[in-house]
């Protein structure tokens, strides 16, 4: 049996944002003793405003000036109550949340549990792009099985007690979103312990993280750096595949060590379009592989954004010099076998089609 829930707030600045979650989470249905923490790290006008607004509602704030992993194992450690629940600063709690979540521990083995996320706002055609890609499936993912490998923290719980049993959140990971969550249900399954779908413990996220390309491209980039991490950390979770971004700069480094052996520039030229040849030949055969609802353009920009977590991985795995990483590929779940390994096999031809059409034009041209 639990004794509460302690509902816990990661944040940094988005005042109005956060305002419609505190609200939302008093509106929210909860037959249990309860609680708010926060840990903010906002600027000083903003931690003042929030601050007050917490005093406001009558939860519990602290401030930090540390990464998200580390507040968040702050924040488990200020909570009193046995059942944790992290939601993100620009979401709204559905009235039957908490009391999902609190369902779900059905039994010891369930050491944590994770709702559904809808993503609310602007319906742009950027943002249609990005709800049809691959970084929504775990958004969806409670409302399809009955356990799933890990969760968002936008709408995940855990007990406190198993939390510490597994050593919390792994705080080596980059400041960024991205990975630490990935990293904390791995271990909760190796562990023994099972993720429970609380499909009925929906929270309504603002898209506005997701509708603008620029922090989008920053996102995915520090995703990257997280997958150089996780890969390092869990060699069994991966998979051997072709890096586009390496093999671009090689390309291009070939075609200057040929036009300068040549005294020819349009090895150069020929080097650059056999980057771009390579890249959209990979898009076209994703595309007639996986038979996907979306049209080319969304299509190109889904590779386009692959591309840029490409660019993170490769340059984290240069910073620690793990060059042999960066041809890896990070398996997040099972779910995700069929779709990486359609992928691969479409990355793979399409560099042997590329790089035989190089070397067949250079010789020419020498």
């Amino acid at each position: 049996m639990m004794d509460g829930v302690s509902i816990l707030v990661v944040c940094c600045g988005r005042i109005a944002l956060l305002r419609r979650l505190f609200e939302s989470i008093l509106d929210a249905d909860k037959d249990m003793p309860w609680e708010v923490v926060v840990v903010d790290n906002s600027k000083t006008n903003d931690a003042r405003i929030i601050e007050s607004m917490c005093s406001e509602f009558g939860y519990r704030y602290y401030y930090a000036r540390e990464s998200v992993a580390i507040k968040r194992n702050l924040a488990a450690k200020y909570a009193k109550y046995e059942l944790l629940y992290y939601c993100d600063s620009d979401c709204v709690l559905d009235k039957r949340a908490i009391m999902a979540h609190w369902t779900s521990y059905e039994g010891s083995h369930i050491g944590a549990a994770c709702g559904p996320i809808t993503l609310e706002g602007e319906n742009t055609r950027f943002f249609r792009t990005i709800r049809g890609s691959p970084w929504m499936i775990a958004f969806s993912l409670p409302n399809e099985v009955d356990a799933v490998p890990w969760g968002p923290t936008a709408n995940f719980s855990i007990r406190k007690a198993v939390l510490e049993e597994i050593g919390g959140f792994d705080e080596s990971f980059p400041n960024k979103p991205g990975g630490e969550d990935v990293d904390i249900g791995v271990r909760l399954n190796e562990a023994g312990y099972t993720i429970a779908s609380a499909r009925h413990a929906i929270v309504y996220h603002s898209n506005k993280t997701w509708d603008n390309p620029r922090d989008v491209i920053g996102r995915l980039y520090n995703y990257g750096k997280a997958d150089a991490k996780l890969i390092s950390k869990y060699p069994n979770k991966t998979i051997p595949r072709i890096n586009k971004v390496p093999v671009h700069i090689l390309l291009m480094v070939l075609g200057a060590i040929l036009s300068f052996a040549t005294s020819d520039p349009l090895c150069v030229m020929i080097a650059f379009l056999a980057v771009i040849s390579d890249f959209t030949l990979s898009v076209l055969l994703e595309t007639l592989v996986r038979f996907r609802k979306i049209s080319g353009l969304s299509e190109l920009t889904i590779a386009l954004l692959s591309y840029v977590e490409d660019i993170g991985c490769t340059v984290q795995c240069i910073k620690r010099r793990r060059i042999s990483l960066i041809f890896k590929q990070f398996l997040y779940s099972e779910y995700q076998y069929r779709s990486v390994f359609e992928i691969v096999l479409c990355n793979s031809a399409s560099f042997m089609i590329t790089l035989v059409l190089f070397f067949t034009l250079s010789l020419c041209l020498s």
